[in-house]
């Protein structure tokens, strides 16, 4: 293997050499895809006379082996986890940084739909931080058919409108007064 890798590298070198002794011509193109082939040639012939020489048992024999230290397959399984549990912790700081910024321009982007400047947004949210309902809580009517608000938000936020729910606080400080 070591030899194979030093006439590698030495068709590299020569074919480097070559190519600063040809002029800047026609010919200096087509002698860089030459020697490119050839690298390249060498290279898959290296890799596959690595591979016969190894064998397909060998390679899975070194995988398998194990010693006093921990074996490659339980090392694979620990690396998953804990990539797993990197995601997992990078997806949960990443929704308590977007859910607050994502409630307010929603809830502005209603404020100005409505023309309410008092209403109020909570949005319900899963520990996988995806959006699953909302609340909105209205302070003045802005006398739009019912359902209207709820397909509105629920088109907003891409989940059904059904999980929408709407609160009329001017109704109820309208019945308080009477």
């Amino acid at each position: 293997m070591k030899d194979a890798l030093r006439s590698l590298l030495a068709l590299v070198l020569l074919g480097g050499f070559l190519e600063l002794l040809l002029p800047a011509d026609e010919m200096r193109r087509y002698s860089r895809m030459v020697v490119g082939l050839l690298v390249l040639f060498s290279l898959m012939r290296l890799v596959i006379t690595g591979i016969d020489d190894l064998g397909a048992e060998g390679i899975f024999r070194g995988l398998e082996r194990e010693g006093p230290a921990l074996s490659s397959r339980f090392l694979l399984e620990e690396l998953v986890e804990e990539g797993e549990r990197v995601r997992r912790a990078g997806v949960k700081k990443a929704g308590e940084l977007i859910t607050p910024l994502l409630t307010e321009r929603i809830k502005k982007l209603l404020q100005e739909a409505t023309g309410d400047e008092g209403l109020q947004l909570q949005l319900a949210v899963t520990e996988g931080e995806r959006i699953t309902g909302a609340k909105i809580v209205l302070q003045k009517d802005p006398a739009w058919p019912d359902g209207t608000l709820e397909r509105l938000a629920g088109e907003i936020l891409g989940i059904d409108p059904e999980r929408v729910e709407v609160e009329k606080a001017f109704a109820r400080k309208s019945r308080e007064e009477i």
